[in-house]
């Protein structure tokens, strides 16, 4: 006999809670045993927060009220390992990819996210190290509807990418530039802008 008031060998139950079966046979000994059921589902992603372009570039994954359970995160390993919090430092600029696992082996949920950096300076001395500015963390095929546009400190247009994405050596015109600050505009081939200012360094 179930705590559900059934009398069966098999009950079904869609809600979570503690359960308990009596079982007594011909001779009236019993046993009293009580089962937990946990309430869980496939996860499923409302959104990702990257703040990236920083020091510490940084992914948190926040899931749907609808998504009931006990869930571990995982970036770019299907297969683990995988950690409790939702919250990623540190991140590597390039294409990721998040995995939601639900610890009850309910179902797995995953997305494709891009993480940026933008160097703080570069040095183009022919040293063979920091020779151009570009955004990391782009594919090539990305900077076709990509629009970098760079401006000196007066507000002049000293170099526009055009789609290419071998970024902009420190010339205008086969001219070398002054080492000094530099400011950008970047509109990404998602819609997404960003500005901000960089140091050439001769």
């Amino acid at each position: 006999k179930w705590s559900t008031g059934e009398e069966t060998q098999n009950i079904r139950v869609n809600q979570p809670g503690s359960y308990t079966v009596t079982i007594q046979n011909n001779f009236g000994c019993e046993i009293v045993k009580t089962v937990i059921v946990n309430a869980s589902n496939n996860p499923t992603i409302e959104e990702i927060i990257i703040n990236d372009i920083s020091d510490n570039n940084t992914v948190t994954i926040n899931l749907t009220d609808s998504s009931i359970g006990n869930y571990s995160y995982s970036l770019d390993a299907p297969s683990g390992p995988y950690q409790l919090s939702n919250h990623f430092q540190n991140v590597e600029p390039g294409e990721h990819t998040v995995y939601v696992y639900d610890n009850n082996g309910c179902g797995i949920a995953s997305e494709k996210i891009r993480v940026l950096r933008i160097p703080k300076f570069f040095s183009p001395n022919g040293d063979g190290h920091n020779e151009t500015w570009n955004i990391l963390g782009l594919e090539t095929s990305d900077f076709a509807n990509t629009k970098i546009s760079i401006f000196d400190r007066y507000g002049k247009l000293v170099y526009s990418s055009n789609g290419k994405p071998n970024g902009w050596d420190g010339n205008l015109n086969g001219t070398p530039l002054l080492a000094t600050d530099y400011w950008y505009r970047i509109i990404l081939n998602t819609g997404r802008e960003i500005k901000g200012h960089f140091s050439l360094i001769r």
